[in-house]
Order: C-alpha cells, then sequence, then structure tokens
C-alpha cells in the first residue's frame, strides 16, 4: 500500500529531523572527544542513559576544554574571561538558590 502524497511529506520531514538531529549529535560527541559508536549515538539521540549533570560541572568541563585549546584555536584571555564568568556563576547560584551547584535538570528556561 503506497502512502498518500501528505504521509509521504511528513514521513520525509519526519526522516530529515532524525538525520539533522543525527549529525549535530555526531558533531557534538566529536567536540566532547567521546568515541562514535553505535552506543554513544543512539544514547546521545534518544536520550538513553544520560547523565545528570551540574551547571558547575559542566561550565568546568568547559573551562578545562578551553584551556587545553589555548595557544591553538583560542587566546589566553578568552580563557581567563571563562574562568572569571564561572566564579561569578557560581556567586550566582550561591546568592539565589542557597547552595553551591544546581542541576540542570533544575534549571528552567525561559
Amino acid at each position: 500500500m503506497e502512502p498518500t502524497k501528505e504521509e509521504a511529506r511528513i514521513i520525509k520531514t519526519y526522516l530529515t529531523t532524525l538525520r539533522n538531529k543525527v549529525l549535530q549529535h555526531i558533531n557534538s560527541l566529536e567536540l566532547q572527544g567521546i568515541d562514535l559508536t553505535t552506543e554513544s549515538l543512539s544514547q546521545a539521540v534518544f536520550g538513553l542513559d544520560q547523565e545528570n549533570h551540574s551547571l558547575v560541572e559542566l561550565f568546568e568541563y568547559h573551562n578545562e576544554r578551553m584551556k587545553s585549546l589555548v595557544g591553538i584555536y583560542f587566546a589566553i584571555i578568552r580563557y581567563k574571561r571563562y574562568v572569571v564568568t564561572l566564579g561569578k556563576v557560581e556567586a550566582f547560584i550561591k546568592k539565589h538558590f542557597k547552595k553551591n551547584d544546581i542541576s540542570i535538570d533544575e534549571l528552567e528556561l525561559n
């Protein structure tokens, strides 16, 4: 049984969206230095076994990656700005949330 033109359009749109999502996650995994395997890709695309990370933890991870790229892709001043920004983020969390760190899942994106 052949799909209707409308069904075919919907399927094509879904597959295009899924393809773009897969490509986006491939780039993300490569940037994070995670080996690209069918397991790591399916976990990223479908959200399987995702760890619950905190904001400060992710910021520190980002800063370590930036530090390793100083002189290659980034100037030292850019890295130092991120270190200062992390300090400001930590102060904000302490003031407004009364704790040292906050889970990404707790953040409300408004």
